[in-house]
């Protein structure tokens, strides 16, 4: 692919005897053909041009709402996007998860609740996204129909993909483990999830900068509070990707239909 030859040009991946490096790129697609633009395009692709351009502008700064993989994302019957999120308990291991929500299910109840709402972090009195219904008005989510606000109409045109990046020294079950338990923040965050018609995917990525735990006994308690918070930051991703989502022509963004 592309990005396997832009990431061994510059020195990057799994080293061989060979003389260059060999990338491992594990991928995962959303699909976004039928949202409308222009896909005219001929024989010629634009994506091996826009995944150059994607890796030259690489940095430190991640873009939220239309952007990346999520520019063209519904979720449910609202604008998707891509989002992002982190989490770290005192001087612990520092977790963050990066999701490109595209999914069947909505994402939010009838009143524009999120349903990853709980688990929003304050900041200067407000929180991440959203505002939290008053007291008495948020819908009852065991009363609605678990197809209510999806995009059913759009069947087959669906997915949630996303990587969640840890400090910790993972084994690759350890990490297995982690991806397990992350799965279940889509679960929290989009309503139904899993269906036939979503090919939802996480991947897992472990710096090895510090050690999960001081001694193996500690490990899996360790590990236990890793895949906790990776479940917590995939389910505020997925929100704060709907949430600084803007409307794009017939797609229309949270902010636009609640606010």
């Amino acid at each position: 692919s592309t990005l396997t030859h832009l990431l061994a040009a510059d020195g990057r991946g799994f080293k061989t005897a060979a003389a260059k490096p060999s990338p491992i790129v594990p991928a995962a697609i959303l699909f976004d053909m039928a949202n409308g633009g222009n896909k005219d395009w001929g024989d010629t692709s634009p994506y091996t041009d826009l995944t150059r351009a994607a890796y030259k502008a690489r940095g430190d700064e991640v873009r939220q709402g239309n952007a990346g993989a999520g520019y063209g994302a519904m979720a449910g019957r609202l604008k998707g996007g891509q989002g992002s999120a982190s989490a770290q308990i005192g001087d612990g291991i520092m977790v963050a998860a990066l999701v490109a929500a595209n999914p069947l299910g909505a994402v939010v109840d009838a009143n524009g609740c999120f349903f990853a709402q709980p688990l929003a972090l304050h900041h200067d009195g407000a929180l991440e996204f959203g505002l939290t219904a008053k007291a008495g008005e948020a819908a009852q989510i065991g009363a609605i129909h678990p197809l209510a606000d999806s995009k059913m109409a759009a069947a087959i045109q669906n997915t949630s993909i996303g990587v969640v990046a840890v400090e910790a020294d993972l084994s690759v079950d350890e990490a297995q483990r982690v991806a397990i338990m992350a799965q279940d923040g889509l679960a929290r965050a989009i309503r139904p999830i899993h269906t036939p018609f979503d090919g939802d995917a996480l991947f897992v990525l472990a710096t090895g900068h510090r050690p999960l735990a001081d001694n193996l006994d500690m490990r899996p308690v360790a590990l236990t509070i890793l895949g906790a918070l990776a479940a917590d930051c995939v389910s505020r991703a997925v929100a704060a990707a709907v949430w600084q989502a803007e409307t794009l022509g017939d797609m229309i963004a949270y902010r636009d239909r609640f606010k």
